[in-house]
Order: structure tokens, then sequence, then C-alpha cells
């Protein structure tokens, strides 16, 4: 039988047996999602704010749910910011937050300059570091968020520093998802109850991630595990998966510098119908490749070109600490077949 390539992560439960590896959780706000450290940002500023117009549409429902106001300033086909529409929507949109995303690991170039821009407007730089967390970030705006289940075995957990000492009302973890996120990580390990664990990580993921009162807090759980992770052997695999596909696949990102950790490799097929073709592929031989993203209806097709190009023909090739060589190897030569 086949080995499962990329799609949700299994939990193993001799990590609970490990011995302690890291002092990730020291010094920030232990919450259960990053849609739960926007809404905590949220509930201290109701005001409006600017997103790239590149995300996730799942960014938009916390924004909803606190009736925060929003608008897009245009990504590049790099996807970098575009300072001079930056600079031309907070002269038009005067907003009071903005809202940037290392995308794939990769920290957005001129943050200085960005960071200098919303001083002199005295705006709320809020930086999503949900695909980039184990890339080193130096925090350079107000807020600094992640997802830790990006990257981890764990069944929820996200973490939010702050430059401001106010305190937000923090509600209890969201039980029911993350036991159903957690027994589907365990049965997971067992490949022939799929049809279970399966459904679990369906009905988690669209029944239940929204259904509870936000900011909520990690679980107990995920707290537990995230201090076993060996994080300097997980972006050492990560590396070496990415620098092995780079020989045969051509990134959207040229160059993987030493401080980057990758969530994926991120490839542009020539269309959506190809990769479409190429997906589909994949999946014939149990290989998992991600869209990131899908984009949301709001964002304008004509005034974000760049955006909804990327968005058809992007394809996220997977590459975490599960895998080595011989998996790259096999996704490579699925694709080239």
């Amino acid at each position: 039988m086949k080995k499962e390539i990329g799609s949700d992560f299994n939990i193993n439960l001799k990590l609970f047996f490990n011995k302690t590896k890291n002092n990730i959780l020291k010094n920030s706000i232990l919450l259960s999602s990053g849609n739960d450290c926007i809404s905590y940002i949220l509930k201290e500023n109701k005001t409006k704010i600017l997103l790239p117009s590149y995300l996730c549409k799942n960014i938009l429902i916390p924004l909803k749910e606190e009736n925060v106001k929003y608008s897009f300033y245009k990504i590049n086909k790099k996807l970098q910011i575009d300072l001079e529409d930056l600079e031309y929507k907070i002269k038009k949109e005067n907003p009071g937050m903005i809202l940037i995303i290392h995308y794939f690991g990769f920290i957005q170039p001129n943050m200085d300059k960005i960071m200098n821009i919303c001083t002199k407007n005295k705006i709320i730089l809020i930086e999503d570091h949900v695909q980039s967390f184990l890339s080193k970030p130096k925090m350079k705006g107000d807020y600094l968020f992640n997802s830790y289940r990006k990257y981890l075995q764990i069944p929820d957990g996200a973490f939010l520093i702050k430059k401001t000492h106010t305190k937000i009302k923090i509600y209890n973890s969201p039980k029911k998802y993350v036991l159903k996120r957690f027994c589907a990580g365990i049965l997971k390990n067992l490949i022939f109850l799929k049809k279970i664990w399966r459904k679990l990580f369906i009905d988690a993921e669209k029944k239940l991630i929204h259904n509870h009162k936000k900011p909520a807090k990690m679980s107990r759980i995920s707290i537990i595990l995230l201090k076993k992770f060996n994080l300097y052997e997980i972006k050492l695999r990560r590396r070496r998966n990415y620098f092995f596909l780079d020989k045969y696949l051509n990134s959207l990102f040229p160059k993987l510098d030493a401080n980057v950790c990758p969530i994926g490799f991120p490839i542009l097929l020539e269309s959506k119908k190809e990769r479409d073709q190429i997906k589909n592929k994949l999946i014939k031989n149990k290989i998992y490749a991600s869209i990131h993203w899908a984009l949301p209806t709001e964002i304008s097709k004509k005034e974000f070109k760049d955006s909804w190009e990327i968005s058809n023909r992007i394809l996220t090739i997977p590459l975490d600490q599960r895998y080595n060589k011989k998996d790259m190897a096999r996704i490579i030569k699925v694709m080239q077949s």
C-alpha cells in the first residue's frame, strides 16, 4: 500500500513521553488558532483594517464577526507587498490597522519601510506568521501571531505577541473541535481506519472550527505536546526536502535564505486547467498537494489581477518533516510521468 504524502498530521502518542526540547511557549499569549489571534486583536482595536489582496478567505471570518470594516492593497506576482499601492490605499481608506502576511515561510522584504509608513500614519501593524513562524521572525509590528498546527502534529494552537499591555477576556478552548482533531490525529496512524479519521478531520474543520467563543485558549493537550518537538530538526528536514524539490521544480520563490523554514514548495503552473490536472494526478497517487489559496470573492478580479492569476495557477507541494528524499523523489516521478 502506497504511503500517503500530505494532508492532515497524524499524532504520535510517543510524543507524550519525550523530554522537553524547546521553550517555544515563553512570553506569548497561547490561543487556539490564528483566527482566535485575529479576534483578540480586533477586540482591542475596533478600526478599519487594510488586508493583502492575496489571503485565505477564513481570515475574513473574525472581521465579519466583530463588524470590522476592511479593504485590500495589492500584492505583486512575487507575493511581495506593492508599497506604492499600500501608500495610496492608506491615503484613500484611512485605516487604523494593516495586516501583512509572510508567505510560505519567506519574510516580506522592505519591512523597515513598511514599519516607517505605519509609524508615520499612526497605523497598527499586524504580522501574520502562520506560514513562517520557524523562519526566526523578528517582530517589527505591534502584533505578531502564528498557527502551530500548520507546522506541527497537534490538534490546535497558536501564539500572539503584542506590544500593548491591555488584557482581553480569553474563553475556554474549543473542546469538541480539539477532541475530534486529536482523535483523528491518533487514528491516522492506522491507515485502514481512513474513513473514520478522515471524517473526523472534515467534521472538525467544516462544522466546529468557528463554533466557539473567541478568542479561545490553546488546549492543554497541545501545550503539553508543543514542548516535545525538536524544532531545529523539523526546520532541517523541511529545508532539505525543499532543496531536493528545487532541483526539479521551479519555486515561486527563487532563493531559500538560511533563516527560512518553508511551509511547502509553491509552484506556478501554466494555467488553472494544468494545475488541476497535476493536482488530480498526485491525488490518484496518494499525494495531497494544497492550493494556497482560493481567494475570497470580495477581492476584485479587475483591480487585483496578479493575485487572481497566482491563485488560479498555484500549487503547494508537501515537504514537511514526516517525509524524506525518497518521498520527494516519488512526487517528482509522478509529476513528470
